[in-house]
């Protein structure tokens, strides 16, 4: 999981569990976005995670499915720390919106100061 991350490229993870319905449903959109970007720099992965649960629990994941972004140039790539898709899970338009929008280095460096803004301010 570490060298997937932490490779080149944004890297795109869905972490899912087989079992969950919403993410079976989901898997079709996630591979059109797949599909879309094939010949760039993302990358898409996949984290079943019944049979994964330490990357789950390493992660922090609590819900599936859960797309996270772990774009290039973010500090937050190298540890292990990316941004998580909140949109809708049945479209791929929103996902694909949402990597193509925040790529970039002046895009992640300002999701960067956002997220350690709100680490802070949670640590407080």
């Amino acid at each position: 999981f570490p060298t997937f991350v932490q490779s080149g490229g944004d890297n795109v993870v869905l972490f899912y569990v087989t079992t969950c319905a919403h993410c079976q449903s989901f898997l079709k959109y996630y591979e059109q976005a797949a599909r879309h970007f094939r010949g760039t720099t993302v990358k898409f992965g996949t984290v079943e995670l019944s049979g994964n649960s330490e990357i789950g629990h390493g992660q922090g994941v609590q819900k599936v499915p859960l797309v996270r972004v772990y774009f290039e140039g973010s500090s937050f790539k190298q540890d292990l720390r990316g941004e998580d898709y909140t949109g809708q899970i049945d479209t791929k338009e929103q996902l694909v919106t949402f990597i193509e929008t925040n790529r970039g280095s002046s895009k992640v460096q300002h999701l960067d100061a956002l997220r350690e803004a709100r680490d802070k301010s949670v640590l407080m």
